[in-house]
């Protein structure tokens, strides 16, 4: 009887460790059914006249808050960081995305 239950937890213990990578790779869905679609006309038109400025609107604010900031991330050591996340990130996000691509 002893021997029986032994069988069966090592037997269910081989096909957990078997069967894990498999769901591993059910959860993992990075870029497997991401389907890109080229930007129509209007989508570029309207990032023009509508998000660009508004882009640059809070790249100027965001510019003057680091302008503040800086002292304090300087003086806490993390100046890379906020300068990254405050003009870099809001510069490209502005200039350096293709138009029409959200």
């Amino acid at each position: 009887m002893f021997t029986r239950s032994r069988r069966f937890i090592v037997g269910l213990l081989i096909m957990t460790l078997c069967l894990s990578p498999v769901s591993a790779l059910a959860l993992d869905d990075s870029e497997i059914y991401v389907f890109k679609r080229e930007p129509q006309g209007n989508q570029m038109a309207g990032e023009f006249v509508i998000i660009r400025p508004i882009a640059m609107g809070c790249l100027v604010l965001s510019t003057a808050a680091y302008v503040l900031a800086v002292p304090f991330a300087a003086l806490g050591g993390n100046a890379k960081e906020v300068t990254q996340k405050m003009v870099k990130d809001p510069f490209n996000y502005t200039f350096r995305r293709p138009l029409g691509d959200f």
